[in-house]
């Protein structure tokens, strides 16, 4: 993985290198999905092909150089861990999705930074059906109401999710962690028609 950033100079534009980031392995499809922090300094990369299809997510610091400074791996071959890993805008918090887990019922979890450099689970969620695929997509959004500064919400995709019809319409979920708890935020969404794979993205 290769990452730049925009510099002025002169009135022009130009970018300059901030340096690269390679795999120890072939075929890992390293930077398959990658995360920038609003202040730049944190990078999270998954490897979702690595170990058989377990998957990893890394995050990496960047100093004078890129260090690396937490792994997440699958803890199943198949699984695709690092297929998306999401980092808030603060960096305070990582959301990571398997959509290969368990045949494709997927997986989402959530690891906060305890500010001591250790990366605490702090909430998670399986899908709702095999061949689901929920974790392929995830993210943090802002949600009215949520004050508490412990609280976070998320969206996950479920691009090849059942709506109880028998279609493959896909979905998308959203969860909030408040006061130790992990629950439903709002209805899942549906996609319109069989084959949308609504949830590819969120």
């Amino acid at each position: 993985s290769y990452f730049y950033q925009g510099v002025s100079a002169l009135n022009n534009r130009k970018w300059e290198s901030l340096g690269n980031i390679t795999s120890d392995l072939p075929g890992t499809f390293m930077g398959y999905d990658v995360s920038l922090s609003g202040s730049g300094n944190l990078l999270s990369i998954g490897e979702p092909a690595r170990n058989f299809i377990a998957g990893r997510c890394a995050v990496y610091e960047r100093r004078e150089a890129w260090f690396r400074v937490s792994v997440h791996d699958g803890s199943q071959q198949g699984m695709a861990m690092g297929w998306t890993c999401h980092l808030q805008r603060d960096a305070r918090r990582i959301v990571l999705g398997a959509p290969g887990f368990n045949n494709g019922l997927g997986f989402v979890e959530v690891y906060e930074d305890d500010s001591t450099g250790q990366w605490k689970q702090k909430g998670f969620s399986y899908g709702p059906s095999f061949l689901s695929s929920f974790g392929f997509s995830a993210e943090f959004f802002p949600s009215d109401g949520l004050n508490n500064n412990n609280a976070f919400a998320v969206l996950v995709g479920a691009p090849y999710a059942r709506d109880g019809t028998g279609t493959g319409k896909g979905e998308i979920y959203s969860f909030v962690y408040i006061s130790g708890n992990w629950q439903p935020l709002a209805p899942t969404i549906i996609g319109d028609s069989a084959g949308d794979e609504f949830g590819s993205g969120t």
